[in-house]
């Protein structure tokens, strides 16, 4: 797939997701935000924020932060369970929401 394609890729899925999580949010936005953190790309979060409008810094931190919580949770069954695999996506998913 070339670079044009991945980013048309990759901004269909921001805006896709941009217009599902605005009709779904129920409590703190930060609960479905963290996707944008953990599933896409750094590259791709301006885009998605353009689509689904204007979030508070505090919004986006803990939006992260529940992105590298869950995955550390899993990570951690996963080493206790031998499951290599999980350990590395959870590892993947941890790593992307720390990238800026």
């Amino acid at each position: 797939m070339g670079s044009s394609n991945q980013w048309d890729a990759e901004w269909e899925v921001s805006e896709k997701l941009a217009s599902r999580l605005i009709h779904s949010q129920l409590g703190h936005p930060a609960c479905d935000l963290n996707v944008v953190y953990s599933f896409l790309p750094p590259e791709a979060r301006a885009d998605f924020f353009n689509v689904y409008g204007e979030v508070d810094e505090e919004t986006k931190m803990l939006a992260r932060l529940i992105a590298v919580y869950i995955p550390t949770g899993i990570m951690m069954q996963a080493i206790d369970d031998n499951d290599e695999r999980l350990v590395d996506e959870a590892r993947a998913n941890i790593k992307r929401a720390l990238t800026d």
